[in-house]
């Protein structure tokens, strides 16, 4: 199948480190999310994909956001813009939010290729097995699918194995109770789950929910927030969050992605 598409890169896409599961092989990516197992390719303004749906593609990749008002907004802040132009077409993907939350619960004081190869490992012991053309891989498992703390140790999640272990009781409607909330209640909420704090809340929200007003602050983050906006000055967590909300607004997510991207890669 094809989609043609503007304004929109899939490396940058997939490779900004808000999504982990996926690998290159033969000019495809291969991608793992949910039940979905498909692989994807760009050329020029063409995304060429099979194994799932147009519609999922679309939602999953961000085509449907407003991109023109983000790029418009963002020419008038010269770091943003600058950032922009390296990584154009970077979007904010929407995946599942259970996923999400797993994923990111994992990522907590750990590096992309780490993150990685723990929600594989946790998919191998957890999920069920896919197949797709010659190849195969696993589905994350459900909520209350993870249900054996030593298998979620042998994961090598380390310390962060009693909060997924934690996590995997939420009710099933948890994310259903979530979508319904604002923004101050909906971190309040995901932030009662142990090991789950502001930033990996955030996370969550922006990535699994599409709610652009986050803005989760990391090292990576707090590091270049401090170096343009602040001069240097050693500036807590919850003051860059506050900054970056009420400069970038609604899309505080966006500038929060394109910084983030951007400054790893210096």
């Amino acid at each position: 199948m094809h989609l043609r598409v503007n304004e929109f890169n899939l490396q940058h896409t997939l490779e900004s480190g808000q999504f982990f599961r996926y690998y290159l092989k033969d000019g495809f990516y291969y991608v793992i999310s949910g039940n979905n197992f498909f692989k994807i390719r760009q050329q020029g303004k063409n995304l060429e994909f099979l194994g799932t749906k147009r519609k999922f593609v679309q939602q999953f990749l961000g085509l449907n956001h407003d991109f023109e008002t983000v790029k418009k907004q963002f020419s008038k802040d010269k770091y943003l813009n600058t950032a922009m132009k390296q990584y154009s077409g970077l979007r904010i993907m929407k995946q599942n939010q259970w996923e999400t939350l797993i994923s990111f619960i994992c990522s907590s004081a750990s590096n992309i290729p780490k993150i990685t190869k723990n929600v594989n490992l946790l998919a191998e012991n957890f999920g069920k097995k896919i197949n797709f053309e010659n190849e195969t891989a696993f589905a994350m498992p459900m909520i209350g699918e993870m249900n054996d703390l030593a298998k979620i140790k042998n994961c090598k999640v380390g310390f962060r194995a009693k909060y997924l272990f934690e996590a995997n009781r939420i009710p099933t409607d948890f994310f259903d109770i979530i979508k319904n909330l604002n923004y101050t209640d909906a971190v309040s909420q995901l932030t009662t789950l142990n090991g789950v704090g502001e930033k990996i809340a955030d996370c969550v929200l922006l990535f699994g929910c599409n709610r652009l007003e986050a803005f989760p602050v990391d090292v990576w983050i707090k590091r270049v927030v401090q170096e343009l906006y602040f001069d240097n000055k050693e500036t807590n967590n919850k003051e860059i969050k506050k900054f970056g909300q009420e400069k970038f607004g609604k899309n505080a997510g966006y500038a929060n992605q394109y910084l983030y991207h951007w400054r790893r890669n210096q």
